[in-house]
């Protein structure tokens, strides 16, 4: 070959060697494509599903966080895998927090306004009880 060496058995050998190694690498990369493009889909999936909290609420005041970390989460960057990842990583505790922190607010508001309605429900309930059966009882 090009003046030089034998394309004997040796070689012979040593090229099939050469090229099954190179058809397992290929093997590989594809694999590690076909894994890295479903990672991707996965991730793109759990950032579509994720709930945006409400556009407002005067009375919880960590809905602007939420709001904030909501739409820094589901800005994806575009240049790659990587980038993908890293945001993700960089975004996710704080949206985490951010949520936790909204729903910690809504429950402490919610106990407060059934506190407050508690006292009250039992005789509005009597009192449409006996509003309905004095409709009901009313000629027609």
């Amino acid at each position: 070959m090009c003046g030089q060496g034998d394309l004997g058995a040796d070689w012979a050998v040593a090229a099939r060697a050469a090229l099954e190694q190179d058809q397992l690498a290929v093997q590989a990369l594809t694999a590690a494509r076909a894994a890295t493009a479903q990672a991707r889909s996965a991730v793109m999936t759990v950032v579509r599903e994720v709930e945006a909290p409400p556009l407002t609420d005067e009375d919880l005041t960590t809905l602007p966080a939420a709001r904030a970390a909501f739409e820094a989460f589901t800005k994806l960057p575009a240049d790659g895998h990587r980038a993908l990842a890293d945001h993700v990583e960089e975004t996710l505790p704080v949206l985490r927090a951010a949520y936790e922190s909204l729903r910690e607010e809504a429950t402490t508001l919610i106990q407060q306004r059934e506190d407050v309605w508690a006292p009250v429900a039992l005789p509005v309930a009597e009192w449409i009880t006996r509003t309905e059966g004095a409709l009901a009882a009313e000629p027609k």
